[in-house]
């Protein structure tokens, strides 16, 4: 198999593109990368491992956030296996825009995660938002203390919406009021 990444293809050439001083050129290429879809994955993660320069990060992890669904368990298992915070910084990012469709892969990867990858994990929660904040309500009654502590805290770091969504859980129901009134 040739090998995507080494400028031979081009989803490599697009790759090194990532690279190019001129701002069109980059752009062109995360464009591109994105409509190439699934089969550019792999090789963009494989670039943000071996190229630590930000700009080239953001600029590959943008390119992942149009692909989609097909990019988020690779992305998770990416950032279990690369510890370096600059790379788990980014793929997070990318994981915070790609949005709702991720929120499910990025809860299971909570539970089995350590403490630092959470810290990632929650923030693209954060970024997520809104349609992360049910499946945080319901970590909140897991039988794992950690866990409840993990949902709190990514609760209250989104701001005002987590903030109700805590105290709507924790809010005791109000005496002989019916629980499907609001």
């Amino acid at each position: 198999m040739e090998n995507e990444g080494d400028g031979t293809t081009e989803t490599g050439r697009l790759i090194g593109d990532l690279s190019n001083p001129d701002i069109a050129v980059r752009r062109a290429a995360v464009r591109r990368l994105g409509t190439i879809g699934e089969p550019s994955v792999y090789p963009l993660i494989r670039s943000m491992h071996e190229n630590n320069d930000p700009d080239f990060r953001w600029y590959a992890a943008s390119a992942l956030v149009p692909v989609g669904e097909p990019a988020v368990e690779p992305l998770i298992h990416a950032m279990e296996d690369d510890t370096d915070p600059g790379f788990r910084k980014y793929a997070a990012a990318a994981l915070g825009q790609i949005g709702e469709v991720a929120v499910d892969p990025l809860i299971e990867a909570f539970s089995r995660g350590d403490r630092i990858l959470r810290e990632f994990i929650a923030l693209a929660l954060c970024r997520i938002g809104k349609p992360a904040i049910l499946p945080l309500q319901q970590m909140l009654h897991d039988k794992d203390a950690e866990m409840r502590s993990c949902a709190e805290l990514v609760l209250w770091k989104m701001g005002e919406p987590g903030v109700h969504a805590l105290v709507d859980e924790y809010t005791p129901a109000v005496a002989g009021k019916d629980d499907t009134e609001t």
